[in-house]
């Protein structure tokens, strides 16, 4: 689940469904790769669905620099949402 061809196949997803949000552009993606990210565990399984939102947020939010605050958040908020 892990691999180039899954990451960009959910990336590419999430990008389209952001883009149907009226926010400004990466509040919208970030928000959407919350929702959308543990929504792919029900096509592929729970742990690989976290993987994959958290390859996608480390490849567009956590390369920038953040706080550490916003970064344990979103963490938390991922695993959260991946347990339910």
């Amino acid at each position: 689940a892990g691999t180039r061809p899954v990451i960009k196949l959910a990336e590419k997803m999430i990008v389209a469904i952001s883009h149907l949000i009226p926010m400004p552009r990466k509040m919208a993606f970030y928000f959407t790769t919350l929702v959308m990210g543990p929504l792919l565990g029900s096509f592929i399984t729970e742990p690989a669905a976290m993987t994959v939102t958290a390859i996608i947020l480390l490849k567009n939010f956590y390369s920038r620099e953040m706080t550490d605050k916003f970064k344990y958040a979103t963490l938390g908020l991922l695993f959260v949402n991946i347990s339910i």
